[in-house]
């Protein structure tokens, strides 16, 4: 289980069947820690820090990547199959692949600042709730589809 929020920190505990115990704490000083996600196959955490994004491996106890937003960390999530992690920032949601951070295979700009960004079940949309009350839908398999033609 993890948390964080105003105090800077990301506090991991290790629940049992007694009583939660504490793993780790992250310090990160006076910075609002406000988005955090469990992968959903592996012991990695996602979580922002103002405008950089680290993904912890619980298991290793060290940091995997830490990825660079062009601002704020609105929201973040990772796709069902945890092969990729999108970030919103403003006007932009960046789309991570799991198997190489070094930078985002898809970059979808909007109209407005993305508030919230959700995958759907099977992973094949990703809505983005707007600051401006729009929502934007990318289907998934279409930038797949752009990105294999464009790699040839």
């Amino acid at each position: 289980m993890a948390a964080a929020g105003q105090a800077g920190a990301v506090t991991l505990w290790r629940l049992s069947a007694d009583s939660p115990e504490l793993v780790k704490t992250l310090t990160w000083g006076s910075t609002w820690l406000d988005r955090l996600q469990w992968h959903p196959h592996q012991p990695w955490l996602a979580y922002n820090c103002g405008k950089t994004v680290h993904i912890w491996d619980a298991d290793q106890s060290e940091t995997l990547a830490t990825l660079e937003l062009p601002a704020n960390v609105q929201d973040l999530g990772w796709s069902p199959d945890g092969t990729h992690l999108a970030v919103s920032a403003q006007q932009r949601i960046q789309i991570w692949e799991t198997s190489r951070w070094i930078s985002p295979r898809y970059e979808w700009e909007l109209m407005a600042a993305s508030r919230i960004l959700k995958w759907s079940s099977e992973g094949a949309y990703l809505a983005s709730a707007n600051q401006d009350n729009s929502v934007g839908v990318l289907t998934w398999d279409n930038v797949r589809a752009l990105k294999q033609s464009s790699d040839h």
